[in-house]
């Protein structure tokens, strides 16, 4: 990794007036020093020093400004208005790699071991499974279903639909044409672009210019000598997103249409979420604790899952899924003959100047498209049929995240269900030739009240043994053994002083407005993830608020003795207890998980008969589930907006709410309601 440093960078806010300014508050403050001046015009180049030091800070500001919401990609502007402020010098970095011990690093071959490290480690890591040939008979369990997709013509409209959505971004692929003139430019190529892309619909051929990537290597962590600590990114033709995109909106509906994608699977799709996801998992555990169950949970940690997909495999179960005829052979030129190159960034000790160096390109035969529209979706078709497989338990998918739950009240029957269930597991994998990583993978034994020193239920997976743990991170919250949220919390604190720093460099160089957005962008969105599930808490829960209070005065710029509630209002902030309410009243009311009321449950005619029913529980952690607490706090809102139907209006009454009354905890919450 080479650093080269470019000193002298004037501040881009100093303007002439600005300079002319500076002229003469220097020519002031030199006659000052050489005269004995009067009292008035003392005053006067005291309070001229002032302005010209509000008018630099202002024009500071507005400048900061204007570059942040000019930039695509805002965190890294706000990290470079930071260091240049600091003083701390631009930074030109390049990755390039001495593989083998090189000391001669040479941008010409660089690129070409890259590309023949991100092509072929896929195929190596396939050809370890046993040099076993894949049981298309004995993978493909899939129920054929009978009617068959068709692909209707695409129509202009629908193109220039697609193409304003683009993000309009001005990186490239192979072809070096941006998405931001495409989009910019497309009214006069629609009709030529509509008819190549219905053409293809019609031939079952996708355009083999489309299938070119070109990738750039990101070092992620580790040593910069090995080729496995980089990340490649892939870059595709924006004309192959556009078609890929107009593609995947026809799969999706036919797909939605008859309900073919498993329930368990929560990742790329419509209304699914990680949240969902979490919640699926938690509340099952959370219910067999309550009913004094026990509860293990398998947390598979798959490798290079999108990379080793095998295409006929993928094709053959494409086709029970109802991709025949033209519809299938497009979907199989689509994954046929890809191919990429590798483009590096090269900055020469002794010039700065920046150079790219590209390898050439090799043929993919593995897996499906990095970068592409289409992957992802052809993934999740790929796996669907997991859940089916495991007969004695629970699977939940978030794309290749994967995670099994078996329950049971008898320890030996949950061994019993956890031996076939591994095998099961092990069965899929192996004819479907994904890879589970063993040390990755990861177990949780969850159990209520008891004692603690019990024989768990041994983990074999081709057999190698599966560990324990007490603790791990699933979707980015932290999950323990007993559902405690202290290791989550603890985590998301780093992360949320972190913040605290940003804001604080931020203030003095932008404006309030800007200041708000990077507290929506940077604070709040930590606050926002996982607090459904940890939220409900009531001593860990106290540390966060400080914090979250403390970017309120670094905001307002007052001291600590200073009350924030008014201030949460001013800024149109939710506190961090109705940020609860609000996502957890959210949740529940988009995803319609419970809606039984207690005239449901029976007739008599009570004053809280249209109350939602709270089940009972027998354990504390089963009354701060997110259904239960859901069901709570719903019950507690005010009339008129539980009647409002619409969600989105719904949404918007119960934010306006919720910032009017700025709740300080739970209880007050219910006291006041």
């Amino acid at each position: 990794k080479k650093v080269v440093n470019v000193k002298n960078i004037k501040s881009r806010w100093i303007t002439k007036g600005i300079k002319v300014s500076r002229q003469r508050l220097q020519f002031l403050c030199y006659l000052k020093k050489k005269l004995i001046l009067p009292r008035h015009s003392l005053n006067y180049i005291k309070k001229y020093k002032k302005i010209y030091k509000n008018v630099l800070a202002d024009a500071r500001k507005k400048e900061n400004d204007r570059f942040i919401q000019k930039s695509t990609n805002r965190s890294k502007a706000l990290w470079q208005i930071i260091n240049f402020e600091s003083g701390k010098a631009f930074k030109i970095n390049y990755k390039t790699s001495d593989v083998d011990s090189m000391t001669d690093l040479d941008p010409l071959l660089t690129p070409g071991r890259f590309n023949s490290f991100f092509v072929e480690i896929a195929g190596k890591m396939v050809n370890q499974l046993n040099d076993q040939k894949p049981k298309y008979d004995q993978a493909c369990k899939v129920t054929p279903f009978s009617k068959s997709i068709f692909f209707v013509p695409i129509t202009e409209n629908e193109v220039l639909s697609v193409t304003s959505k683009l993000k309009g971004k001005l990186s490239a692929g192979y072809d070096e044409i941006p998405e931001k003139l495409v989009k910019f430019s497309i009214q006069p190529i629609c009709k030529p672009l509509t008819f190549i892309f219905n053409l293809s619909l019609c031939t079952g051929i996708f355009p083999d210019q489309m299938k070119i990537a070109k990738v750039r290597p990101i070092h992620k962590r580790g040593r910069i000598q090995e080729l496995s600590n980089y990340r490649p990114i892939s870059l595709l033709p924006v004309f192959s997103k556009i078609f890929e995109t107009l593609i995947y909106n026809r799969v999706v509906n036919f797909l939605n249409k008859h309900n073919l994608i498993s329930d368990a699977q929560n990742g790329f799709r419509q209304n699914k979420s990680t949240h969902t996801a979490l919640q699926s998992f938690i509340e099952d555990v959370q219910k067999a604790l309550d009913n004094k169950f026990f509860a293990l949970g398998i947390f598979l940690d798959l490798s290079k899952a999108f990379d080793v997909i095998n295409h006929k495999l993928l094709l053959a179960k494409l086709e029970l899924y109802g991709f025949r005829g033209i519809s299938l052979s497009l979907m199989r030129s689509y994954l046929m003959g890809r191919s990429q190159f590798v483009e590096i960034d090269h900055v020469d000790a002794k010039s700065p100047n920046q150079k790219s160096f590209s390898s050439s390109c090799k043929e993919i035969k593995y897996g499906v498209p990095q970068g592409s529209v289409l992957g992802p979706l052809l993934f999740l078709m790929f796996i669907n049929d997991l859940p089916k497989a495991v007969h004695e338990a629970k699977v939940v998918l978030f794309a290749d995240d994967t995670n099994i739950l078996i329950i049971d009240k008898n320890l030996k029957s949950l061994n019993d269900k956890t031996i076939v269930s591994m095998h099961q597991l092990e069965n899929w994998f192996a004819v479907n030739h994904l890879i589970i990583n063993i040390e990755k993978t990861k177990a949780l034994f969850f159990q209520g009240r008891g004692p603690r020193q019990i024989d768990k239920p041994e983990l074999y997976l081709n057999n190698k043994k599966i560990t324990y743990t007490a603790n791990l991170k699933f979707l980015g919250i932290y999950i323990t053994e007993n559902l405690s949220w202290s290791s989550h919390i603890h985590h998301l604190v780093q992360k949320l002083n972190k913040t605290i720093y940003l804001i604080k460099s931020l203030r003095d160089l932008v404006s309030l407005p800007i200041l708000r957005s990077v507290y929506f962008a940077k604070f709040e969105s930590l606050l926002r993830y996982g607090i459904i599930f940890w939220g409900c808490g009531q001593k860990d829960i106290q540390t966060v608020f400080k914090i979250q209070k403390k970017s309120l005065r670094l905001i307002k710029r007052v001291n600590n003795r200073i009350s924030c509630r008014e201030f949460f209002g001013e800024f149109k902030i939710l506190t961090l207890t109705s940020l609860y309410i609000f996502e957890t009243l959210c949740f529940l009311r988009k995803n319609r998980i419970y809606n039984i009321s207690y005239s449901d449950v029976h007739g008599y005619n009570t004053v809280h008969k249209q109350n939602l029913y709270v089940q009972p529980c027998n354990t504390s952690r089963c009354k701060r589930s997110v259904i239960n607490m859901g069901i709570r706090l719903y019950n507690n809102l005010p009339s008129q907006i539980r009647s409002i139907q619409e969600f989105k209006v719904f949404k918007r009454q119960l934010k306006d709410y919720l910032l009017c009354k700025a709740f300080y905890s739970l209880q007050e919450y219910f006291y006041k309601n």
